[in-house]
């Protein structure tokens, strides 16, 4: 997630970001995730900077400067989402595990201020499987957003609410599952693989091949 864009004389762009997952090497090409479908692509690494050393390579958990050349990148702005490309999409809705704060009110169906990465959406909170989710307590929600967000599974995020001194952050989670079925029936379907997003590895990989159907599911 980018959390600052600036441009730098005889370098161009430069993004900071905190990678999350993989690699990044200089020469690489990578995308831009908004709140938008379709990406902003072919961006390419021109340089890195962590730890103020320059680095051809950096890894998840380093806070790094990323210096990237192409034809859009006076678009870049914080709360996007540099990917590889074709590596996972924007989705206007995602299933998520959450744990409700002591001394919040329940969770029921409501809408929230979700913050995910270095961005912020709208969303509704559709709880799956119980009225809602008390204090203290934990169970899943269906997210439907906005707009859509770049998200992946195992993604931390935190939920809040409007309050009389800002927003009151009412609770906080990960995402199961990063693009949940839609249309009719969609809600009953999210709450039956609640139980498998929230088992094995084998589990898991189960729902995404119930879920792939006619699609198929790539190796």
């Amino acid at each position: 997630p980018l959390d600052r864009v600036f441009h730098k004389a005889g370098f161009g762009t430069v993004v900071t970001v905190t990678s999350l997952r993989g690699r990044v090497q200089v020469g690489e090409e990578f995308d831009l995730l908004a709140d938008r479908t379709e990406p902003l692509t072919r961006f390419k690494v021109r340089a890195l900077q962590a730890l103020g050393e320059s680095k051809g390579e950096i890894s998840a958990g380093m806070r790094t400067a990323v210096n990237i050349v192409g034809r859009d990148t006076e678009r870049a702005a914080r709360g996007m989402v540099l990917a590889k490309p074709e590596f996972f999409r924007c989705s206007k809705s995602c299933i998520a595990w959450i744990a409700v704060l002591k001394g919040q009110k329940p969770l029921g169906a409501e809408t929230l201020m979700v913050h995910l990465g270095t961005t912020e959406r709208e969303a509704r909170v559709l709880v799956l499987g119980a009225r809602e989710i008390g204090p203290q307590a934990a169970g899943a929600v269906l997210l439907r957003f906005t707009s859509p967000v770049p998200t992946f599974a195992g993604d931390r995020l935190v939920l809040r609410r409007p309050g009389l001194h800002g927003q009151a952050t009412a609770a906080g989670g990960e995402v199961l599952e990063p693009d949940p079925p839609v249309g009719k029936g969609a809600v009953s379907r999210c709450s039956e693989r609640v139980s498998l997003l929230k088992g094995s590895a084998s589990e898991r990989l189960l729902a995404l091949v119930m879920e792939s159907r006619f699609q198929g599911f790539p190796i």
